[in-house]
């Protein structure tokens, strides 16, 4: 928001300031004979200063004869860049002032919109520096080349001791340097920026789930905490109040209910498949104690009014999250030793007949690799789809007959 705010602003601000620019500086030459003398010499110069082309007349104090001069120096090159960067970053943050607020969803699309603002934000509070630091530098210049005591030494008549120059003004200088200080604004207000507009890049997500799967990997992480204690009873039920059951939200419980459906043992002699089990995989909570506590499916869905009348789509679903729900651990996550034996128990129709498939086997060399490793619901239910599109059953189940 600030920059939605200020940055157009202070753009304005430092260009105005610096492009709008005009001053003037006068002398006076009093010559040993008054009737030559000049008392009143202006000289006016203004951005770009291109002071080299600023002319003037001064008195020669001899005679009738004047001379014409012209001030020292050539600024325009550090002005006109600091002036066409405060105008390209005007209109860059009014573009993406638009952007922010009315094209939202066009702005995340693809994460391109935070990619290319990430990018364009540290160009420009770069350019701001550089243009900033070179603009300082020449205003330093300028002031010199327009000090009324440097422009006296450049006229014959002031070099004769017979003859008094004066300075009588000097040019104000405020507006320019206030030009610089929004030039180091700018920078600052860019340079502050980048991080935010980092977060909205994907850079930034996929560093917090790197740092998340680093931590799942220390050991002690998964059978401490309480993975295997205070989550669940005595018999090792899936009993507590502080489960992944809390996380989906009662309205899950009643779901199972109404598909008749109970959350079973997960059994790797049920099906059989080309890579099962290690004898050594850990099983989860539930399925270590068998559920012999647990609550039927069935039973939980009749508790929930809301999807009593719930479509078979909804209900379906509902028992894919509540079946995950029975093995997850309380951070709601499965093991990838866990995932397979689900599958192998839970979806053995569907893993029936693909053990030669190369793309099952690839799915199940995954989940053998760092067994130990978590996935979440959104990953598990992505392998379901997986298995799902490749199995044999689904041309059966798209042959049964939906009319009478």
């Amino acid at each position: 928001m600030c920059m939605v705010i200020f940055a157009p602003l202070f753009a304005i601000f430092a260009f105005a300031t610096c492009g709008g620019y005009s001053g003037e500086l006068r002398l006076s030459v009093d010559c040993a004979n008054k009737s030559e003398s000049d008392l009143s010499i202006d000289i006016a110069f203004a951005y770009p200063f291109r002071l080299h082309q600023v002319n003037f007349e001064a008195p020669t104090c001899e005679g009738k004869r004047r001379e014409t001069l012209a001030l020292i120096g050539d600024f325009s090159s550090s002005a006109e860049f600091f002036v066409t960067i405060a105008v390209f970053a005007f209109l860059y943050s009014l573009a993406a002032t638009v952007v922010y607020i009315f094209f939202q969803n066009k702005y995340r699309e693809n994460n391109r919109g935070p990619l290319i603002d990430f990018i364009v934000t540290v160009v420009f509070s770069f350019l701001w520096l550089v243009s900033s630091s070179a603009w300082a530098k020449g205003l330093s210049d300028v002031k010199v080349a327009t000090d009324p005591d440097e422009v006296l030494l450049l006229m014959s008549a002031c070099k004769q001791q017979s003859n008094k120059c004066l300075p009588v003004r000097s040019p104000v200088m405020s507006s320019l340097n206030t030009s610089v200080v929004f030039g180091y604004l700018n920078f600052i207000l860019w340079a502050g920026n980048i991080w935010f507009v980092f977060k909205e890049t994907g850079w930034h997500s996929s560093g917090q789930r790197h740092a998340a799967d680093t931590m799942e990997k220390q050991p002690g992480g998964y059978n401490q905490g309480g993975y295997n204690q205070d989550s669940y009873g005595p018999a090792g039920g899936y009993n507590q109040p502080g489960s992944y059951g809390q996380l989906l939200g009662d309205h899950k419980h009643a779901v199972l209910e109404m598909c008749g459906c109970r959350a079973s043992v997960p059994s790797t002699k049920q099906y059989s498949v080309s890579q099962p089990a290690p004898a050594s995989t850990k099983k989860g909570p539930t399925a270590a104690a068998g559920m012999p506590k647990g609550v039927p499916i069935a039973k939980q869905l009749a508790s929930i009014k809301a999807l009593r009348k719930g479509s078979d789509l909804e209900k379906a679903f509902a028992t894919a999250a509540l079946v995950y729900n029975s093995y997850a651990d309380p951070e709601s996550k499965l093991s990838k030793a866990e995932t397979k034996s689900l599958l192998q128990s839970q979806f053995g129709h569907f893993i029936q007949g693909q053990e030669n498939k190369p793309k099952y086997q690839e799915i199940i060399s995954s989940l053998d690799e760092e067994s130990e490793n978590k996935i979440n619901f959104e990953d598990f239910m992505i392998l379901l789809v997986s298995l799902t599109l490749m199995s044999d059953l689904l041309q059966e189940i798209k042959n049964v007959k939906t009319t009478k």
